[in-house]
């Protein structure tokens, strides 16, 4: 999260206050993702990582926290826990191609 120091108004309220921003760029290629929330509760925070995946179309730049080995094209071999975390929230993992 970061704060601006202006004030903005928002739509849904019609009243105006301090923007938080999510920021999130994936790590290789560098690709960012900024969207501005009234609050950084969570609602807003589960809601901007949906969208974020949403806009990059789910990919993942291969971290080390979910990919244990990169194998042959598309294909990895993820960490147990990541996979755990995917099944469970139901969600299909992406990984950029190195290089």
């Amino acid at each position: 999260w970061a704060r601006t120091t202006g004030v903005r108004p928002w739509p849904s309220s019609g009243t105006g206050g301090p923007s938080a921003l999510f920021c999130l760029r994936l790590h290789a290629s560098g690709v960012p993702f900024v969207r501005a929330y009234p609050t950084e509760r969570l609602e807003p925070f589960l809601d901007s990582h949906c969208r974020a995946f949403d806009w990059l179309g789910g990919v993942y730049d291969n971290p080390k926290t979910a990919v244990v080995r990169i194998l042959q094209g598309p294909e990895r071999e993820e960490h147990v826990r990541f996979a755990s975390l995917r099944a469970h929230h139901l969600f299909e993992s992406r990984f950029c191609r190195p290089g």
